[in-house]
């Protein structure tokens, strides 16, 4: 395990004066591809105990990790792994539980050096107040290691962080351009990722698969419409129907057993994986363990929680913590 500087520590006014210098030196790289691994997890561990202490980059900061993640822009959507996969949901700028999440759920320095990837199922802003540290680190963590994946949710989106939070986060912060910056990350964020693990196909996506598509799955990958991303991002599984109705949210659609299984027939998917849905544990929506809602924010929730893809089996890992009066 690798050891934590952070709110749950107590240290010596001395001690905190290292830690504060620590900070001031940490730099964004110019060119995170070249970094050696030792380097890697330097600049992983320092990044994590920063946002850790609730401390924001500065505007330079903020801006360089921006403009670089942009630039790497992970196009690629399919992978390929027999090694563990954790998925960890909505955040919704709960600094808390991601810090938990985390450190409940990968060793930094064992994972840089392993075949596991960590996919986030989008939804990183609004609603909660630490949306600018949550996206700190999730960049960070995603240019260090491209198994790493951050899929889009229906929050990285422009209107909705004007109604729901973050744009008045940012600008408490930072100032316009750096929120015109984030959007402009925001549109390099994929809709959804497939990955095989042992022969069978896991999609993964913010909300809901793409059951109105009738393309198979590579066309489904490379060529998604507009309206099929949408509805990638706004649907929802649903038991009130077999087929496929309205959403009630006003956006996406509501699928059941039938049109899902339809959709793994065209497509050869075993599972999907979404957020989206505020659920107190892994809900197996379908009951049939191939279609999972995971939320790891306590907001408007009793507990978040991460799921664990390992050897065709997935299993919930609750972060059922008190913090520090």
């Amino acid at each position: 395990m690798f050891v934590i500087i952070s709110i749950f520590t107590s240290e010596t006014a001395t001690e905190q004066q290292e830690i504060k210098m620590d900070f001031r030196r940490f730099d964004i790289p110019k060119n995170f591809s070249a970094l050696t691994e030792e380097e890697r997890y330097r600049f992983g561990l320092m990044l994590f105990n920063i946002t850790a202490r609730n401390i924001n980059l500065d505007e330079f900061k903020m801006t360089a990790l921006l403009k670089q993640f942009i630039a790497a822009n992970k196009t690629e959507s399919t992978f390929s792994s027999d090694s563990k996969v954790t998925i960890i949901g909505d955040l919704h700028g709960s600094l808390e539980d991601l810090i938990h999440i985390f450190t409940k759920t990968v060793n930094l320095q064992r994972f840089l050096r392993s075949d596991e990837h960590i996919v986030f199922l989008g939804d990183y802003v609004d609603r909660g107040a630490n949306g600018c540290k949550t996206l700190q680190f999730l960049l960070g963590l995603s240019l260090i290691c491209p198994r790493v994946h951050l899929l889009r949710g229906n929050h990285e989106n422009e209107q909705v962080n004007k109604r729901y939070g973050f744009y008045e986060e940012v600008m408490s912060i930072y100032y316009e351009e750096m929120f015109v910056l984030i959007q402009n990350a925001f549109e390099t964020l994929s809709p959804l990722v497939v990955l095989e693990q042992n022969g069978e196909k896991n999609l993964f996506v913010h909300g809901g698969a793409p059951v109105t598509s009738h393309s198979n799955l590579e066309n489904i990958i490379y060529n998604l419409s507009n309206e099929e991303e949408w509805n990638v991002l706004w649907s929802d599984p649903t038991n009130e129907t077999e087929n496929v109705q309205k959403n009630k949210r006003g956006a996406g659609v509501e699928y059941g057993i039938n049109a899902f299984n339809e959709f793994k027939q065209r497509t050869g998917v075993k599972r999907v994986f979404r957020g989206h849905e505020v659920v107190d544990e892994l809900r197996d929506d379908f009951g049939d363990k191939t279609h999972f809602t995971v939320y790891s924010s306590r907001i408007e929730n009793k507990m978040g929680f991460a799921a664990i893809l390992e050897n065709g089996e997935v299993r919930e890992v609750k972060i059922d913590w008190v913090p520090e009066s």
